[in-house]
């Protein structure tokens, strides 16, 4: 998957040739417009080859490369369309981001991947299986997440206002976790969600409070 849209990007969509693929061709023209990094799209695919694998258990170092290439990776770009992604600071918000967003998205994500037989970026030492213990598994990687979060706010405190809009999905990472405390061990059999209502709110007020 990798070398073929390498192929495709190098040839295809910097140079501004239909691919005859509608999203390819969005992407593409993202590219062109905002000059982003293709090695940043590349990262991305190749982490998501990872959601393939019935079993992926990483070290602690790989489920934080999985979530910087990932959900890092898309904030990454969402600060180079905001043309702020060289302010100091910028980048290392951005990575922390990712990780605080990434872990709450895995959590949220846990009854379709077990209807699929298939939990991407599980840590080693973690067991969301079906005889797991998965309430204290979940429990853990909630601590994670309250830590990333923490260093998110503590960067943003410093960084330009201008990255505000790039980092707003944060503000969805503490309701989430309040829903799938909601959820207990049911957490891997019922999606954990919020009122669509209450994601715009959020939003919102983030935006709104700077």
């Amino acid at each position: 998957v990798g070398s073929d849209w390498d192929i495709d990007a190098g040839v295809n969509l910097r140079n501004d040739i239909a691919t005859g693929n509608p999203i390819a061709d969005t992407i593409g023209a993202a590219i062109r417009t905002h000059e982003l990094p293709e090695a940043l799209f590349l990262n991305m695919i190749e982490a998501r080859l990872s959601d393939l694998d019935p079993h992926p258990l990483l070290s602690d170092a790989g489920v934080d490369t999985y979530f910087n290439d990932t959900e890092g990776g898309a904030f990454q770009l969402a600060a180079q369309v905001l043309g702020v992604n060289r302010e100091p600071g910028v980048s290392e918000l951005m990575a922390v981001a990712g990780q605080a967003y990434g872990r709450v998205r895995l959590l949220r994500s846990l009854p379709r991947a077990f209807a699929k037989r298939r939990v991407s970026a599980m840590p080693k030492g973690v067991s969301f299986t079906p005889d797991g213990d998965w309430q204290g598994s979940a429990v853990a990687m909630r601590n994670s997440v309250i830590r990333w979060l923490t260093a998110a706010r503590r960067l943003s405190r410093t960084a330009p206002k201008a990255v505000l809009p790039a980092i707003l999905p944060l503000a969805l990472v503490e309701p989430y976790l309040a829903a799938l405390e909601r959820y207990g061990p049911n957490l891997v059999r019922q999606p954990a969600d919020i009122l669509p209502l209450t994601r715009v709110w959020r939003l919102w007020r983030a935006r709104a409070g700077g």
